[in-house]
């Protein structure tokens, strides 16, 4: 067996969203969503990045993005799971550092950032062990926080624009 990994980060994406299809390849300041957030990823304490598309499993129902975060932590085994979602542009691997420190400082198995940040920031850090016990049974959202009304995530054409002028008006020190 190999050595586990301390943080493993895995991207929701998938390209067939039924409010905004191929929305993870639409962009914001010349990166696609996607990219933005695996930039972020990869810029952050995680050691493995991974983009859980539902191609990976061809098996298993598209929605059931549970199932899939679960193979992906078999594949790479883990201490710590960092979930993000590719609907989330604005992320920056300040961001996901600093839930990870949270995560720490409150010494629990799960923390979302949600106290900290508006939704579109969303990053949640969590034990392995959490992911495949009986606790996590959300198919969709893998562990289900309570989600305030979308404000700078991605679901449908209308908050792609919202999130692109908010990264204009960051870029522009607006």
């Amino acid at each position: 067996m190999t050595k586990p990994l301390n943080f493993l980060c895995i991207i929701q994406a998938r390209l067939g969203s039924t409010r905004f299809p191929g929305k993870v390849l639409q962009t914001v300041n010349g990166r696609t969503l996607i990219k933005r957030v695996w930039d972020a990823a990869k810029g952050s304490w995680a050691d493995k990045v991974v983009v859980a598309w539902p191609e990976r499993y061809p098996d298993l129902d598209e929605t059931n993005v549970l199932e899939r975060f679960r193979r992906v932590s078999r594949e790479f085994p883990s201490k710590y799971i960092i979930r993000l979602t590719s609907d989330c542009p604005l992320l920056t691997s300040e961001i996901i550092n600093t839930a990870i420190n949270r995560f720490f400082e409150r010494g629990r198995h799960y923390y979302c950032n949600q106290d900290a940040f508006p939704d579109g920031f969303d990053v949640q850090v969590f034990t392995s062990h959490m992911l495949h016990s009986s606790y996590a049974t959300d198919r969709e959202h893998v562990i289900s926080p309570v989600v305030p009304p979308h404000y700078l995530s991605v679901d449908t054409k209308e908050d792609l624009e919202r999130v692109r002028i908010y990264a204009r008006n960051e870029l522009h020190g607006k």
